[in-house]
């Protein structure tokens, strides 16, 4: 009977406080089921197939680990307020005579129970609005996805561990509570007023730090690879850099225009203030919760949109005509008019082979290479290529070099030009 005292009452408290456990639950749940979703796409063996999977894969484990870490504030945070409101109980344990191991094997079973029946859930939810996502980006990129329906067990074995291990941390956290709290202190702990917030200075300054340099790789970068690359360190510096704002940031700014007297001690900024300050300390990383999230739906659905309504207009840009021919030469000095006019005849017959009349026909000569822009110079060295790192890739250049008479007779021009010479389009 002594062994099922402290499950029985765990279920008990469970049931008896479920409107403070439901939030905790469903929070639980939801991040459950969206971690497991990302994590099934990225771990997909189909993801290999796609065209750029390297970038993708990498994109969507960057995401993972954006998406725990918002999980693992967010959890925090719902805890904070579930032990809040059930203080009352375990203070009343403790004066029925219950010691704090008795109360701890109490909180054990409720987050067994609990967080259990959380990633359980949440993985059958994120199961099924897995087969969703899915049908959805068959429907969405419109050629054939190589993802499949299966059940993803190492998604599942990765959610399952990252969940354990926060659920684990949030009971370490308290039990620790009730470990340095005193019985009386629990008993009245939901009934006592907010103490001041402490300004905290690291915080603080690591959430201005953060923020600025987030905002700074945003403002700054204007290379295309360069945003592929620093991407993700942006997006985490800045939800660093929210989560301190709200929390150490916001209660900095209180107190000092309550420090400056002749703003404080007015009836309207005395009253605002005062209230904020203690409101600020009690829902900082709630307010931070809501607001990184508001923030990646936004983007998300902002940018998808983006991309899906584009797709013709970007096809249209990169591919103006339906069909590309390449005759491609080892030496320069075959780029003459008898090749070209070798390549028109043979693109004749064969669109006659097929039956097809050619078209706004658009031909023309060329000559490219790659090469790293080094102050005045372009450096095109094999060697040096095949070992330059991301800071050479924001200066590498692609250039194409075309006759004067393909150039004119493309744009419509009369250019003329000295020997030594040429032009420069960019």
């Amino acid at each position: 009977m002594g062994k099922l005292l402290y499950p029985r009452l765990a279920w008990q408290n469970i049931k008896g406080d479920r409107r403070f456990f439901a939030p905790y639950f469903l929070a639980l749940l939801g991040n459950v089921a969206a971690f497991y979703i990302m994590t099934a796409l990225a771990v997909d063996p189909g993801m290999s197939q796609l065209h750029g999977a390297m970038y993708v894969q990498s994109f969507c484990f960057m995401g993972m680990f954006i998406a725990a870490v918002f999980s693992a504030v967010f959890l925090l945070y719902v805890n904070g307020f579930l032990m809040k409101q059930r203080k009352k109980a375990l203070g009343l344990y403790n004066i029925l005579g219950m010691g704090k191991s008795h109360i701890a094997a109490v909180l054990f079973f409720e987050t067994l129970f609990v967080g259990g029946a959380g990633i359980v859930c949440g993985l059958l939810t994120g199961l099924l609005f897995h087969k969703l996502v899915t049908l959805a980006l068959y429907k969405l990129l419109r050629f054939a996805v190589p993802f499949g329906f299966a059940i993803s067990w190492d998604a599942m074995a990765r959610t399952a561990i990252l969940f354990g291990v926060l659920i684990g941390l949030t009971l370490l956290s308290n039990l620790n509570k009730v470990r340095v709290s005193k019985p009386i202190e629990l008993l009245y702990g939901g009934q006592v007023g907010e103490r001041e917030p402490r300004t905290k200075w690291f915080m603080t300054l690591l959430g201005i730090l953060t923020l600025g340099a987030g905002y700074y790789i945003a403002l700054r970068t204007t290379n295309g690879m360069e945003a592929i690359a620093f991407y993700f360190v942006a997006v985490f510096l800045v939800i660093i850099g929210t989560y301190c704002l709200f929390t150490a940031v916001s209660i900095f700014v209180l107190k000092a225009l309550r420090a400056n007297k002749r703003f404080y001690y007015k009836t309207s900024h005395f009253i605002g203030v005062s209230g904020m300050l203690y409101r600020m300390k009690r829902n900082g990383a709630g307010l931070a919760s809501i607001c990184i999230l508001c923030t990646m739906v936004l983007v998300m659905i902002s940018s998808t949109s983006c991309l899906y309504i584009g797709i013709e207009d970007s096809l249209r840009t990169r591919y103006p005509r339906h069909i590309n021919l390449d005759a491609v030469v080892d030496r320069v000095n075959t780029l003459d008019g008898s090749h070209q006019e070798q390549v028109r005849v043979l693109a004749q017959e064969t669109a006659g082979q097929y039956g097809a009349t050619p078209s706004n026909i658009l031909d023309y000569r060329v000559c490219g290479f790659v090469g790293v822009r080094q102050e005045d110079r372009m450096v095109m060295d094999d060697v040096f290529l095949s070992s330059y790192n991301m800071e050479d890739m924001a200066n590498t250049w692609q250039v194409f070099v075309v006759p004067l008479e393909d150039y004119n007779s493309l744009m419509g021009k009369r250019e003329t030009l000295m020997p030594g010479q040429a032009l420069m389009y960019t």
